[in-house]
């Protein structure tokens, strides 16, 4: 950070940038007032995508900031007046991260970026999901949003693949402490949290348990379509993304993605 940025008023950073999410989750944990634009953000000598990061420049943030750009190698652009940019204030969420007793190679890799990115979470086990005696859990009480990676929906409630899965015989030969999902108490649980205004996401097959629990208006295209008509077992996959959605913030407008027996 250079001694002119040392003064300006706001920090700019790109969200094109893995790096730049680093130093916000890190920033976040220091209560930083921080912003992220609606739209693209244009000063002197320089022009981010919508969804690039705005930095209150704050005493605070001035002793800490330049060591995070140069730890993870990030360029600082700078603002005096963001007032005409539309923008929508960040602030730290509570986590959790589920991870059932069955082994999930998706969780992991969950959990990889997760600690890479600097994304503070909770993991999350069956048990949590379950009150004790008359004691409800409140899941809202203690979470945000809460991230269930790449898994069959009834290994997550029933602890065991479906009858119908191609994988069920690895249901058998598991010790009973290490049997169950979450269940039904769990499902309720985790309905109750989302009623309360908790965000549960669902990576690819865990969408099964929004569309069989949740009643939500969509559903995977490809469940009953045959295999002779759609078959796309492991491609790479050329996708539009909308990039002005906060979903779709700092991704080009078309991106590869990996394809591997997934819903659509």
């Amino acid at each position: 950070i250079t001694p002119s940025q040392e003064t300006a008023s706001f920090i700019i950073l790109d969200s094109r940038l893995n790096t730049s999410y680093s130093v916000v989750f890190s920033l976040l944990k220091e209560n930083t007032e921080i912003y992220r634009s609606k739209d693209i953000v244009k000063g002197e000598g320089f022009e981010t995508v919508a969804g690039s990061f705005i930095i209150k420049n704050t005493p605070q943030v001035q002793k800490i900031l330049p060591a995070l750009l140069e730890k993870w190698h990030v360029k600082a652009n700078t603002l005096e007046n963001i007032a005409e940019i539309p923008k929508a204030s960040l602030k730290k969420h509570r986590v959790g991260l589920y991870q059932s007793l069955r082994s999930n190679m998706d969780e992991g890799w969950t959990r990889y970026v997760f600690d890479d990115l600097g994304i503070p979470y909770t993991t999350l086990h069956n048990n949590d999901f379950k009150g004790i005696g008359k004691k409800k859990v409140n899941l809202r009480a203690k979470f945000d949003a809460i991230v269930f990676a790449d898994e069959n929906a009834t290994i997550i409630i029933q602890g065991r693949r479906s009858p119908s899965s191609r994988y069920r015989r690895s249901n058998g030969g598991i010790p009973p402490e290490y049997e169950g999902g979450i269940g039904k108490e769990g499902v309720e649980e985790l309905k109750s949290f989302v009623e309360q205004g908790g965000i549960l996401v669902t990576l690819n097959s865990a969408c099964e348990l929004a569309f069989n629990e949740f009643q939500v208006p969509a559903g995977n295209a490809l469940e009953r379509v045959d295999r002779s008509k759609f078959f796309c077992p492991g491609s790479i996959l050329r996708v539009n993304v909308d990039n002005k959605s906060p979903i779709g913030y700092g991704m080009p407008r078309e991106a590869a993605i990996m394809f591997y027996q997934s819903m659509a």
